[in-house]
């Protein structure tokens, strides 16, 4: 009972929800979100090594607002779980960490691929952790 009542609770919140069209979902388009429009997107990556013993989990929330109709930034919380064995060491101990990290987006559109024939936007994410900085700066072009 108590899981039917979950389902049909998480069945109705997404009723009103919308999303926007990826067509490729490892892969970022010039698209953005208009003005005021917010998602929520979960993202999980699992790798896994058969010749030796390794497996990581990764899990990332996002949280994405459109701040004008070319603008948008997104605040992710990113969750690393590794569990592996260390090959130089002959006892088979195996090795298991959780790292946290924020990451923070921004796309600003330059042309639309409907409109312009070609979308381009300029991409930029970076990552904070205890132990590393990372930004990510791209240049997207696309067409429809």
């Amino acid at each position: 009972m108590k899981n039917t009542l979950l389902l049909t609770f998480a069945a109705l919140c997404m009723l009103p929800a919308m999303a926007q069209d990826r067509v490729f979902a490892r892969t970022e388009q010039s698209n953005t979100l208009p003005k005021g429009v917010r998602e929520i997107e979960t993202w999980n990556t699992i790798r896994l090594v058969r010749n030796s013993y390794y497996s990581s989990l990764r899990q990332r929330f996002e949280f994405e607002t459109g701040l004008t109709n070319r603008v948008q930034t997104s605040v992710y919380i990113n969750v690393d779980n590794k569990s592996y064995v260390d090959a130089g060491d002959s006892t088979g101990q195996k090795i298991k960490s959780t790292n946290f990290s924020l990451s923070n987006e921004w796309k600003i559109k330059f042309s639309d691929p409907v409109i312009n024939g070609i979308g381009s936007c300029f991409y930029s994410e970076i990552t904070w952790a205890n132990d590393e900085l990372e930004l990510e700066p791209k240049i997207i072009l696309d067409k429809q």
